[in-house]
């Protein structure tokens, strides 16, 4: 019997034309999960027959030959819940969910929601998006976890690396160009650390920033009092994809 995979991220949008909308690093993971493994379905409000792949509701899945990864960590458990409540598992058989950490864990600052991650890595196989993500997560499933959990926790990772095809061939810029490393200005970001730093060497040496930004965060108070420095540039995100890697290859520095 063939395992079917299930892709589940609350904040995914499809377009009209049945495509997976967004260029941020949600959205290109997801586009990247559906076709990795062709025939996969992405859990969403549906059914709807989309460009290449099915959106589901969770409770449609059929649990006796489905695994759903979960980019949402923190809620597996209600995930694992609801399935094992559709009735669609075979007697024997179980619901199948794997967590994917693709973002970094500080962003979980509350004890309940760092209690929950724990829980849900301890209880699910969960893979990360580096080792050092993945060591993250096993501090914290020790930490927030019962040790008979602990113990058994399986947590792999690998670095996602890039797709060769999109690079662009180099081009030094005569100043020096160093990029924002988001596309938020939000504090979890920490915009002033960044700002601080190109300050201090732009005394020094000249350069320019260069921000692409989501709308509401370059319309926003941060983003004009940034972009009251002459050498700093503020923009929208770009377009398309080769944009982007276009956009890259004139980039001297990228600071995180």
């Amino acid at each position: 019997m063939s395992t079917r995979i299930a892709v589940r991220y609350r904040d995914v949008l499809v377009d009209p034309d049945g495509q997976v909308a967004g260029h941020d690093a949600g959205a290109t993971l997801v586009r990247r999960l559906l076709r990795v493994f062709p025939g996969s379905v992405l859990v969403g409000d549906g059914p709807r027959r989309c460009d290449g792949f099915d959106v589901l509701p969770l409770e449609f899945l059929d649990a006796s030959d489905t695994v759903v990864i979960n980019m949402d960590v923190v809620d597996s458990a209600a995930v694992w819940r609801t399935l094992a409540r559709s009735g669609t598992a075979r007697p024997g058989t179980e619901p199948r969910v794997m967590n994917f950490v693709w973002w970094t864990t500080s962003q979980f600052t509350h004890p309940v929601d760092r209690a929950c991650l724990g829980l849900s890595c301890a209880l699910f196989p969960t893979f990360a998006n580096s080792e050092r993500t993945a060591t993250e997560v096993r501090e914290i499933v020790g930490q927030w976890t019962v040790q008979q959990l602990a113990e058994q926790a399986r947590i792999g990772w690998v670095n996602l690396g890039i797709r060769l095809e999109h690079v662009h061939p180099r081009h030094e810029p005569d100043v020096p160009v160093v990029l924002y490393p988001a596309i938020w200005l939000s504090e979890r970001k920490q915009p002033q650390v960044f700002v601080d730093v190109v300050e201090r060497v732009h005394k020094r040496v000249p350069l320019r920033v260069e921000a692409r930004l989501v709308e509401s965060h370059l319309v926003s108070e941060d983003a004009m009092r940034l972009s009251r420095h002459d050498w700093v540039w503020l923009g929208p995100l770009t377009a398309s994809r080769d944009d982007y890697w276009e956009a890259l290859s004139h980039t001297t520095a990228f600071l995180a």
